[in-house]
């Protein structure tokens, strides 16, 4: 067979488009023995392998559409989306100082962006009666100076620790901040605890009037003090290692079950609580002046034990939330999976805000925070679809994603 025969009987099959979309045209054996093949007669060898099925692939509702290739050749970003945002300053972009800047601050890859977006959470809800500190392992395995393993988390052992500051009532996170281990050349931090929740509840001023509940971790008398000059009240298991906590009050074998034990001073109650044979848990507050008891039930909490678990489940809470709808993906880099994290509160806390403003939006409806969660994403998408919609040689599906097509072109609405 001559070149010429062959380049234009290739250029034909190449041509051929196969009438059902399933069928897959399959590449013909070939032996490389260093002598021309013999000629043969078979249209199977004239067939070259071919996809025509280009998608769409529908999403279960309809409203999403997946093409099977790539839309845009780039494969990466000219730039970064956190440090790409306004208001970051160049130096934080810069490569040439980063080791020195590493050396100041562990946070100065996303120190910028990460400040930015906690104001946002601040100025834009303001917590109810009471909010709680807690502690949020974010799962991370990649290298990291400060990633930290807490065998006790349920979700994943390894992961970035995030100190948060949430409303008790619709577990919106108000402050946050992150745990980045020691200062560089520094020695460990004392009194950790009380300077996070410090730092937490700042923002709410001098005369908040809140009530603040928090574990053991952070729980002290000396915070309390710090809080009652901020008019914020305190309530929270105490750890029996601390100074401030009588023998009397530490687990005993001869304690009776049920049975509660007060102290008292003009600021702060203390309570230990039996709730079975040989435990004991002790908690502080500055909200209780007095030592009532629940009679009614036959475990007889105090008051104090009643008042903190109702309130000790906000970040809880957050946290079972923002993991049952995650954009969490697998990833090496510590920023990325901070990132991952951020979208994850901010779509939650952006969920609450609107149902405190909507609050008979779907309000039957169970799936209503996913509901949410998808007109989010088509907003968010929309400025782009709309661009690429009206770019010749685009799929037409993509106004599909956006809404109805007028006149060749997409509809601007999609809710």
């Amino acid at each position: 067979m001559d070149v010429e025969e062959e380049e234009s009987k290739t250029a034909s099959c190449a041509s051929e488009v196969p009438e059902n979309d399933d069928e897959v045209l399959a590449e013909p054996d070939v032996v490389e023995t260093g002598e021309d093949q013999p000629d043969t007669e078979s249209d199977d060898d004239d067939v070259l392998y071919q996809i025509n099925d280009i998608g769409p692939y529908f999403s279960k509702n309809g409203a999403v559409q997946w093409s099977r290739f790539p839309l845009d050749t780039g494969k990466t970003r000219s730039v970064n989306k956190m440090t790409g945002e306004g208001g970051v300053t160049p130096h934080a972009r810069s490569r040439s100082t980063r080791e020195k800047r590493v050396e100041l601050d562990k946070m100065t890859h996303v120190r910028e962006f990460f400040e930015m977006w906690s104001l946002s959470l601040r100025t834009n809800y303001l917590p109810y009666e009471s909010a709680c500190v807690d502690e949020q392992l974010f799962p991370f395995k990649g290298r990291c100076g400060f990633k930290q393993y807490i065998p006790t988390k349920p979700r994943s052992k390894y992961g970035l620790k995030l100190f948060l500051l949430c409303c008790c009532r619709t577990s919106y996170c108000c402050n946050i901040q992150l745990y980045t281990g020691k200062p560089v050349g520094g020695k460990p931090e004392k009194n950790q605890g009380k300077r996070v929740v410090l730092d937490l509840v700042d923002y709410l001023g001098d005369d908040s009037g809140r009530n603040v509940t928090t574990d053991n971790f952070f729980t002290s008398l000396a915070l309390g003090e710090a809080l009652l000059k901020k008019n914020i009240s305190l309530i929270g298991t105490i750890r029996k290692s601390r100074p401030e906590i009588p023998s009397a009050f530490l687990p005993s074998k001869y304690s009776e079950v049920h049975s509660s034990l007060f102290g008292h001073t003009s600021d702060f109650t203390l309570v230990s609580y039996v709730p079975k044979k040989g435990k004991a848990v002790t908690l502080l507050s500055s909200m209780h002046l007095d030592a009532d008891i629940d009679e009614s039930s036959k475990e007889e909490k105090p008051e104090i034990v009643m008042e903190y678990n109702r309130t000790k489940a906000g970040v809880d809470t957050l946290d079972q939330l923002t993991g049952n709808y995650s954009c969490r993906r697998k990833t090496s880099r510590w920023p990325m999976a901070l990132f991952y994290d951020i979208l994850d509160i901010s779509t939650l806390d952006a969920y609450i805000i609107w149902c405190e403003i909507n609050p008979g939006w779907n309000s039957t409806l169970p799936t209503k925070r996913r509901m949410f969660l998808q007109d989010v994403s088509k907003k968010m998408m929309q400025r782009q679809l709309l661009r690429r919609s009206t770019t010749p040689n685009v799929l037409d599906t993509i106004p599909v994603i956006v809404g109805t097509k007028q006149n060749g072109r997409a509809n601007n609405g999609i809710m």
